[in-house]
């Protein structure tokens, strides 16, 4: 019941229906509340027979967030997807890294759109930690879905990375990572994907605009972030509409943050 009420609530929220959306997210809320209640934590970790319903809390907060985000309200946003965090933290060694990288991504893009790049940078930074790990260490056990999933999340992390930096005028390291998005989905993906010829030209685009408005580094504050350059500030802008556009989530009750070119 908890899914589909998530579902629903999603599909409407897409077609902007956002107070149906939010009753139905209100009512998915009050079940998590009681399912919450026969949620068993043994020690630190969560036991396998667990997820099923942790998926269902947790789907039900980010979704939450993901309203909130849409209603303009991020500060309540980044509060629902922060109480993952805490369920998240409890799960397994060996799916943890990958659902905790999930959600540090959704709190970057959220931060990103209250132009506290600064704080959006250090959430995609953990998110790309936990990722690098998985990379290392569980890549070559995924069977090949699983690899198309991690590879999309990996390279949009990247891709996000890139836009933060970018915003806080760190112009070698915003283009390593716009390189580094690119260069993923490509050789995992192949040069033709969607996911990797729009991060081809984020990068290009990247390039070409410091070549137009060379960066100093120096400190930004929060308020001074976007200020980069009335030319150049239009095509990160649509950088960072892009990178809002390929972590949406019409529906991550059954997964996780997939980027979609919709």
């Amino acid at each position: 019941m908890i899914e589909k009420l998530n579902k629903k609530a999603m599909q409407l929220m897409k077609q902007n229906e956002l107070e149906s959306s939010h009753s139905l997210m209100a009512t998915a809320e009050k079940r998590v509340g009681d399912l919450k209640q026969l949620l068993y934590f043994h020690g630190n970790q969560l036991q396998p027979d667990d997820y099923s319903a942790v998926k269902a809390i947790t789907s039900t907060f980010n979704n939450f967030g993901c309203l909130y985000k849409r209603l303009g309200k991020p500060q309540i946003a980044v509060k629902y997807v922060k109480n993952v965090l805490d369920i998240e933290n409890q799960l397994s060694s060996e799916i943890k890294n990958f659902e905790l990288a999930s959600t540090y991504i959704n709190i970057c893009t959220i931060y990103s759109e209250m132009s506290r790049h600064d704080i959006a940078l250090s959430y995609i930074k953990k998110a790309l930690k936990f990722l690098e790990e998985d990379f290392d260490c569980r890549m070559h056990a995924m069977d090949p879905k699983e690899q198309k999933q991690f590879i999309q999340i990996f390279a949009t992390a990247y891709h996000n990375a890139a836009v933060e930096y970018e915003f806080l005028h760190e112009r070698d390291t915003c283009l390593f990572y716009y390189q580094k998005a690119h260069q993923t989905a490509a050789e995992f993906l192949g040069a033709e994907n969607p996911l990797a010829q729009a991060f081809l030209k984020s990068w290009n685009d990247a390039q070409k605009a410091t070549q137009k408005s060379p960066l100093v580094k120096r400190p930004v504050h929060s308020t001074t972030a976007s200020k980069v350059g009335s030319n150049r500030g239009t095509t990160l802008q649509n950088r960072n509409l892009y990178r809002r556009k390929v972590n949406s989530r019409a529906d991550h009750t059954s997964q996780r943050t997939i980027p979609t070119l919709n």
